[in-house]
């Protein structure tokens, strides 16, 4: 019928239109109103590499498309397309934050470039997808901030298509190293077109495709100075002008001809997949690490299997290849992790998917590489382990990142137990601990980026601790955040990515029975009780939010006057000191909590007192409003009574949610409001005495 076949190793399906069969359609995306004759290739507002075409058997105008993009809806046969939203789903290969407050979140998303975004918003609505940054395009993998210059970033591509990003003007600057030549735009049969001898003639004029790098390069800023980079080719290369030159420090893998090995049984011939369509570049470096505590002693992996150290930054390098027990041939190296507690401890994983081998291969050395233990342990079989991470605050917790999950040890290795919690077992392909907030980020594929938030509990839940009947850990100092919303209404066809917790996050942990007089409380520094709290008493690891105010306001007594109204919640209470107090199994603990304001308020501290202390007058009298009007509806007070109790908490109500709206001191009409209420509080208790 037709020789029409855009990309046919990519994705060749074909549809017909049940209601009309000289409507054809071929994913990747194109159509014929003749049967197949003549097609055209339309421009469209969706992702281009397309996966599905569904037509509405009942509407020809009706049709679905999915592609590596999302989903599309269009009612006119595919001229406009309408974005479905809200879908949680998509597949981030790495993840990396910044120093921001809130911090960012940076990282790349399979065939969706790479992206920047808030882990938190000051908006109730959340975190939108318009709050998040495109920073590059083609596959996206790595990203990295630069943290000690907040205009620079780096983002990266396949094939180490590497950047470096200014935050403020958005511009961006190609440093991939090795591009002396530039390279071959076009795809071409992956590494044999134009070879001598090979079908197809002389090498060109312009030369073949660009130097090696792995579909997934790796890339790295060094810990102890972030305007020098690593970055891997075949080769590791190193720039300290933030990519401006580059510098060669060697083949890392075992050289292999890529040409000479078989694929699927076979020598590669001119008939041998492009690249970008199953053949990519092979052998590469797959990862790097720079240890923390030791500049200059480095680490490469490759997909070939070779496994190199350096201690005189790349001068010498020393394979460590053969040296781990129990490992096959050739094996990708997945992961590497230079410890942040000894200098010659060195973590590293490797990936045997590709050849069929799921098996777990987890290995630690405390000798830079000279002798390696495996500690995948008790790990259940067929993870296929992607990221290994050692934990920065306690040398002992380490990290999984596998295709089943995330995993946790908290005995350095010797045992891994599968982190669930709300986490559904997908891949986790990276991870990252924030080095201020202390927050777990997860790179997954489904469910994108996952933020476990102060992980402070994991890091001291040593065997002592568990050994406890009861144990309370230190929280971290929190913000009072005045939360807002700007959208208006939306609908359901948008994602809203949750804020953290609004509030101090209070973690304990108790073994048995926690006892009659279980409870969780707050006390201010003088010892009077804040707040309590709703706190499970079943034995296990729990965690508890408090929301930083006294306790809220009740509802008013349902009637059609006062009824439908939200709650209230009790006034903040001042920045300061308090205590966190557990009381369970018959024993007391006690932690301090550090209340911090709003970073963006501006307020001195006795117009801050002054603010509270209205709200909470206002908020006194408003709770005696409600406890009088439930008195005179159980009493069958007078009409006229009841009507006029019902509008005095309308206006407290109304009082109360104004002063909630801005910080600092009332004003003069607000607080003439607090007493006159008052007296208008005391009048009606005179009139509803018998």
């Amino acid at each position: 019928m037709s020789d029409w076949n855009p990309r046919p190793t990519y994705s060749s399906q074909i549809r017909v239109d049940p209601n009309d069969d000289q409507r054809i359609y071929v994913v990747e995306y194109s159509y014929s109103d003749d049967g197949g004759k003549t097609f055209e290739h339309p421009r469209q507002s969706l992702h281009g590499d397309d996966r599905m075409v569904w037509i509405d058997p009942r509407d020809s105008k009706h049709i679905l498309k999915a592609d590596d993009g999302g989903v599309g809806v269009s009612y006119d046969r595919g001229q406009k397309w309408i974005y479905v939203t809200s879908l949680p789903v998509s597949q981030w290969y790495h993840v990396a934050v910044d120093m921001r407050k809130p911090y960012w979140v940076y990282g790349g998303l399979q065939d969706n470039g790479c992206w920047r975004g808030p882990s938190a918003t000051y908006f109730s609505s959340g975190i939108s997808n318009d709050d998040w940054i495109r920073t590059c395009g083609g596959d996206g993998f790595k990203s990295l901030a630069d943290p000690n210059d907040d205009r620079t970033f780096y983002s990266e591509s396949q094939y180490l298509g590497l950047l470096r990003n200014d935050s403020v003007t958005n511009e961006l600057r190609n440093i991939r190293p090795d591009q002396k030549r530039g390279f071959l735009q076009e795809r071409r049969n992956w590494a044999t077109w134009g070879k001598p001898g090979m079908p197809g003639g002389n090498v060109p004029e312009l030369g073949n495709t660009m130097p090696p790098a792995n579909w997934d390069a790796p890339f790295i800023l060094s810990p102890h100075d972030s305007k020098t980079l690593y970055a891997g080719t075949n080769q590791l290369w190193k720039s300290t002008d933030r990519g401006d030159t580059w510098t060669s420090l060697g083949d890392m893998t075992t050289g292999v001809d890529r040409s000479k090995l078989r694929i699927m049984g076979q020598l590669p011939t001119e008939m041998t997949l492009s690249l970008d369509d199953g053949a990519p570049y092979y052998p590469t470096i797959t990862e790097i690490a720079e240890s923390p505590l030791k500049r200059g002693l480095l680490y490469a992996g490759t997909d070939d299997g070779n496994v190199q150290v350096s201690q005189d930054d790349g001068r010498h390098w020393a394979n460590l290849s053969k040296r781990f027990p129990g490992l096959p041939e050739a094996m990708w190296v997945s992961g590497i992790e230079a410890s942040r507690h000894n200098a010659g401890t060195v973590y590293v994983s490797f990936d045997g998917h590709r050849s069929n081998d799921f098996a777990n291969y987890l290995y630690r050395s405390t000798d830079f590489g000279s002798r390696w233990t495996s500690i995948a342990s008790d790990l259940p079989a067929n993870r296929v382990i992607h990221a290994v991470h050692e934990d920065p605050k306690n040398a002992n917790l380490l990290y999984l990142g596998t295709e089943h999950g995330l995993y946790i040890s908290a005995d350095g290795g010797a045992h891994w137990l599968e982190f669930r919690n709300n986490l559904p077992r997908v891949p986790v392909n990276d991870l990252v601990i924030h080095p201020r907030d202390n927050d777990l980020v997860l790179a997954t594929h489904g469910r994108g980026v996952w933020i476990l938030d102060e992980i402070s509990s994991l890091q001291q839940l040593t065997p002592q601790t568990m050994a406890e009947a009861a144990h309370l850990f230190a929280p971290r100092a929190t913000e009072e955040i005045r939360y807002f919303n700007p959208k208006a209404h939306q609908g359901d066809m948008v994602f809203r990515g949750e804020n953290p917790p609004a509030g101090a996050i209070i973690d304990y942990y108790h073994a048995g029975d926690a006892g009659a007089n279980f409870a969780l409380n707050i006390v201010d520094a003088a010892g009077k009780p804040v707040a309590k709290l709703q706190a499970s008493g079943t034995p296990g690891l729990h965690r508890v939010t408090w929301d930083l105010r006294y306790e809220s306001l009740p509802d008013a007594p349902p009637d059609q006057e006062s009824g439908g109204r939200l709650p209230m919640g009790g006034p903040f209470v001042l920045p300061g000191e308090y205590t966190v107090r557990l009381t369970a199994g018959g024993r007391t603990l006690d932690q301090k909590l550090t209340v911090l304001e709003d970073p963006r308020i501006q307020v001195s501290p006795a117009d801050r007192k002054a603010w509270t202390d209205a709200l909470v007058a206002a908020g006194e009298t408003y709770r005696a409003v409600v406890v009088l009007m439930q008195r005179l509806s159980a009493t069958g007070a007078a009409a006229e009574v009841r009507t006029v109790a019902r509008e005095l908490q309308s206006r407290l109500s109304s009082l109360y949610r104004d002063m909630s709206q801005s910080t600092g001191r009332p004003t003069a009409d607000q607080l003439a409001q607090i007493q006159y209420f008052k007296t208008e509080l005391e009048s009606l208790r005179r009139r509803a005495t018998p």
